[in-house]
């Protein structure tokens, strides 16, 4: 009796040390269960000392499906992954290497060669003159190196992403293509018409998560806290972005909101400066380097009540062969590896400190 007496309070001390612990604070690199009061904002500024951080954590691990879309008011006990602090290796000059894939022009019939079809945009996460091609690229070369399959992988650029999208892909002229955002098919109507050919493709399981971010003018106390609240709004979004976190609620139809889509997103910021625009919707990377390169920070303010999360994916035709499947299943097993060994994590953390020291050298 004594000795189950001590077992249980050895238990219960235990218990209490993991509470203890991690309710001491946020603390990079490790959980954090959510408090009464607690925001997202104030969990970066304690975590990374910033708060405008907080969209490094929407995007990581599974965060962003727990939180929703109003990260000012966290529902008490939910937890969240933070991710990983920078350190010393993320000042390296050149990426975590890619180790496993095969590389050889000869023909050899145990190697499966795949060849993928990249997007060049947006920049966060395909850049054909980036280190590894960007962030996505170096994922995928990463998680089918860990799939258990011997791969001999290409990447190959595409400025037209429709293009790549209704022909090249559709007709298995390449494997896979990237990255993709995938739709919400149930009702395929209220997607563009460009678009909807999405939904007859298969789908990875999701490579990265980015956070679409809105910005409203500084001069304006507008603070929509739904999609509801941008009815009858002039929103401005980048030609290069999908508007597809919008579409799916059906307010592009019918002109419920006016939409403006200029070629480049400074020039939706001079429109939201100017008064043209009520708010600006962007994936919060390139939105952060506009409003830095163009001296607009004054002008617009980021509205944390209203966020959307859109994973990127391989695709590949639901009609393409079996074999392709099998090789879509053997990288989702890749991709976990990778995240439970923490090769993720340091790919992800390098090429995001890459980012800032690019933005805060042109600055």
């Amino acid at each position: 009796m004594r000795r189950a007496l001590a077992f249980l309070a050895a238990v219960l001390a235990a218990g209490f040390a993991f509470h203890a612990s991690a309710q001491s604070g946020p603390a990079c690199g490790s959980p954090y269960i959510s408090s009464l009061g607690d925001s997202l904002p104030d969990i970066a500024e304690k975590a990374y000392g910033d708060p405008s951080e907080w969209p490094r954590i929407y995007e990581y691990s599974d965060n962003a499906a727990r939180l929703g879309a109003d990260v000012t008011s966290l529902f008490v006990g939910t937890r969240i992954e933070l991710p990983p602090c920078f350190n010393d290796r993320d000042e390296a000059p050149t990426p975590p290497p890619v180790r496993g894939l095969a590389n050889s022009e000869i023909y050899d019939p145990d190697v499966t060669r795949i060849e993928v079809l990249a997007a060049s945009s947006p920049r966060l996460f395909v850049d054909p003159e980036a280190p590894e091609s960007g962030l996505v690229p170096h994922l995928v070369k990463a998680a089918f190196a860990a799939s258990g399959l011997k791969v001999d992988l290409t990447v190959t650029f595409v400025e037209d992403r429709l293009k790549g999208l209704d022909t090249l892909l559709w007709r298995n002229k390449f494997t896979f293509g990237m990255p993709w955002v995938k739709p919400d098919c149930r009702n395929v109507l209220a997607l563009p018409s460009e678009l909807q050919i999405l939904c007859d493709y298969e789908f990875s399981d999701p490579i990265y998560t980015a956070s679409v971010v809105h910005y409203r003018a500084a001069t304006t106390n507008w603070t929509p806290s739904s999609y509801l609240d941008l009815i009858g709004r002039n929103l401005c979004r980048p030609l290069v972005d999908n508007t597809l976190n919008i579409q799916e609620q059906g307010l592009l139809a019918g002109d419920v909101i006016k939409e403006f889509r200029p070629p480049e997103i400074e020039d939706c910021f001079f429109q939201l400066k100017n008064g043209w625009a009520d708010f600006v919707a962007a994936t919060r990377y390139e939105a952060r380097d506009a409003l830095a390169l163009g001296d607009l920070n004054q002008h617009a303010l980021l509205m944390p009540s209203l966020v959307s999360a859109r994973p990127v994916h391989l695709i590949t035709p639901k009609h393409s062969p079996g074999r392709i499947l099998d090789w879509m299943q053997a990288f989702n097993q890749g991709l976990a590896q990778i995240k439970r060994n923490g090769v993720y994590d340091e790919i992800v953390s390098w090429h995001l400190s890459s980012l800032d020291r690019n933005r805060q050298a042109l600055q």
